[in-house]
């Protein structure tokens, strides 16, 4: 029988307060905070980076300064400004994932960047035909250490 203890009250960051908890339910319960709070964090920093992103490229066709059905006869100034924005998001999604991260900040910004990397790797395969291919290489390689920077700059504050 799990030691239980009557004066036992905890107040978490959630607002719970437990009483007359056993120390193992207790810690399964931190621990399901902390794996929650972990998820969020990684998934905030995810939506950021490609609202961001979409929000981006809609501005800019609205703008008449890109086209979206045929890319690759934009200016390459929009490259450049797309390669930067992206990368400049996926700072921000980073600093954002570490800031929520419950502990190991960088662990998790390293864990956004390579979801990022997955997701952008899928959406170059479907793309790889109809844009520049050194510009998808360039959107798969460099949201990694730029999530990981973001996550630096977050844990070095």
């Amino acid at each position: 029988m799990p030691y239980t203890c009557n004066c036992i009250k905890v107040l978490l960051s959630y607002g719970h307060c437990y009483s007359n908890i056993s120390l193992n339910q207790l810690s399964k319960t931190l621990k399901m905070n902390k794996t929650v709070r972990s998820s969020f964090a990684i998934i905030a920093g995810f939506v950021t980076i490609f609202v961001l992103a979409i929000v981006t490229d809609i501005v800019l066709e609205k703008a008449r300064a890109m086209r979206m059905e045929t890319f690759s006869y934009n200016a390459l100034w929009i490259f450049y400004l797309v390669v930067m924005c992206r990368l400049f998001y996926s700072v921000i999604g980073g600093y954002i994932t570490a800031w929520l991260a419950p502990d190991k900040p960088v662990l998790h910004t390293t864990i956004l960047g390579i979801l990022t990397l997955i997701v952008t790797f899928l959406g170059t395969m479907a793309t790889w035909h109809s844009v520049s291919h050194s510009f998808l290489i360039i959107l798969i390689i460099l949201p990694l250490p730029c999530t990981w920077i973001g996550g630096k700059i977050r844990s070095l504050m």
